[in-house]
């Protein structure tokens, strides 16, 4: 019974920590949304491969990233997608970053999840497109801001 248990907490433990946000799940039901989900484990396959997405280096920070989450909204998709950001950013992001050229904007934002571990929430929205890409990990705001390429 014991080893039932502890195997019970170990599976519960790894579900959690492998699983998406609620944020991502929400998007994933928006019509016309891509997603994509990045493991840590993904992450470490990786290793020294250029990766770079919507503008991002990710090969530079791979070993510091626990999860990456892409969401994508082209045409109808980009204003609901754009809407559920901003609520997300409400609810205790710090604004980190913000660029306006000519009709694309850029911001990064970050809350802290524990005293080393930051997520990172970076949005790129334009009348027709809008991503959002969020990374979770022990990771820097210089190293953020590297990888961004700001």
């Amino acid at each position: 019974m014991k080893k039932f248990i502890i195997s019970l907490i170990i599976a519960t433990i790894a579900l959690a920590a492998s699983a998406q946000s609620e944020f991502f799940k929400a998007c994933e039901k928006i019509p016309d949304i891509t997603t994509v989900y990045i493991s840590k484990t993904m992450m470490s396959l990786i290793g020294s491969v250029d990766l770079k997405c919507d503008g991002v280096d990710l090969s530079g920070i791979a070993s510091k990233v626990d999860n990456i989450e892409i969401i994508q909204g082209e045409d109808k998709a980009a204003k609901p997608l754009a809407e559920k950001v901003r609520s997300l950013i409400k609810s205790g992001y710090e604004n980190l970053m913000r660029i306006k050229d000519e009709e694309e904007i850029v911001a990064l934002y970050m809350r802290k999840l524990s005293p080393k571990k930051f997520e990172y929430v970076l949005t790129t929205d334009e009348d027709d497109e809008s991503t959002v890409i969020i990374f979770t990990g022990e990771l820097t705001i210089a190293e953020v801001l590297a990888a961004t390429g700001h």
